[in-house]
């Protein structure tokens, strides 16, 4: 489970949110909607230490209690897979290799290094994908599930997705949806989704549904269902 409690974020002297409060639930699909410019990408960088902004609050993952301001144990714990996530990967390289180099905390110097055993599912075989074909070759649904499967290398017990399906078809983006939610039952991982599509989203959702909203003064706040 995550829980953020009193989570307050500023740029300077303009607040942007402030005194937010949340739970996810361990094992749980969970969506995150709202409009363009709402801030929904900076509350993802923000709880994964990936911003530099003013703040405040503390964030618990498996009922140990971090200050936002720790970005090495938020890191240890959260994965954020970006829009950019095409930048994570090695399109001359397989399937495989890719999920090896993500085990190392930079490119390897030592071929050696790929002697160590991925991380990979049983169940990744009902996705078809061809370990050994090179990245480029692969469809983006296939990629996406490529970069879930690299951030999880360093077992991360949360995950967060900004936009995973935004430039897929339907099809593939279903695959992505199915490849994460299979995800979420077998490892009980907790996983909070920014998505586009919100019926989409809301068809494998199976956790709690947040929407950011933004008063006149532009400080965004939280609303769930």
């Amino acid at each position: 489970m995550l829980h953020v409690k009193n989570f307050s974020l500023s740029f300077g002297k303009q607040s942007f949110f402030q005194d937010l409060s949340f739970e996810l639930k361990k094992g749980s699909l969970h969506t995150l909607a709202g409009k363009n410019g709402s801030g929904k990408s900076t509350l993802l960088a923000a709880l994964r230490g990936d911003l530099l902004a003013e703040l405040q609050g503390t964030v618990e993952i498996a009922g140990m209690s971090y200050p936002i301001s720790n970005q090495e144990a938020l890191r240890q714990n959260i994965a954020l897979i970006s829009q950019r996530f095409d930048e994570m990967i090695a399109d001359q390289f397989s399937f495989l290799q890719n999920l090896k180099f993500a085990q190392f905390p930079s490119q390897p110097s030592l071929w050696k290094g790929f002697k160590k055993t991925p991380f990979l599912p049983t169940f990744i075989e009902r996705f078809g994908i061809d370990y050994d074909k090179p990245v480029r070759l692969l469809s983006g649904g296939q990629r996406q599930v490529l970069a879930l499967l690299m951030a999880l290398q360093k077992k991360p017990s949360i995950l967060f997705l900004d936009e995973p399906t935004a430039t897929l078809d339907p099809t593939n983006a279903r695959m992505v949806f199915q490849f994460l939610s299979a995800l979420i039952e077998e490892f009980e991982l907790t996983a909070l989704v920014i998505c586009h599509d919100q019926e989409l989203a809301a068809s494998y959702r199976s956790g709690s549904s947040f929407q950011i909203q933004v008063n006149e003064c532009g400080l965004r706040y939280l609303s769930s269902s």
